[in-house]
């Protein structure tokens, strides 16, 4: 990842160089794609598991605030999943069968 600074104090992500025949804004407007996050996943190349980051995130975000972090992260990741989800036929039919729907 390389940043480029677009202000005195403001940074831009570009997640590939510019090729030859691209400028900036083509290199800004790259989308990010699942090889890119397989590529940048920290869990895999670092070998840590996800308690790890979480406590890691507790100690340099919340900086022993009393909050627990996992209810922090858990707050941000949770309504992406809602955002994502796609029920499909089979979930709806099994909440109807339970009595949800």
């Amino acid at each position: 990842m390389v940043w480029r600074r677009k202000d005195s104090n403001l940074f831009t992500k570009l997640w590939h160089l510019p090729k030859a025949n691209q400028n900036i804004k083509n290199a800004l407007s790259a989308r990010f794609t699942y090889m890119d996050l397989q590529e940048q996943d920290i869990l895999q190349s670092e070998k840590v598991g996800l308690k790890d980051r979480i406590l890691l995130i507790e100690d340099d975000v919340l900086a022993n605030s009393g909050e627990n972090a996992f209810e922090e992260v858990f707050k941000l990741i949770f309504p992406s999943f809602m955002m994502n989800y796609k029920p499909t036929a089979t979930t709806r039919t099994n909440l109807q069968d339970r009595g949800f729907a």
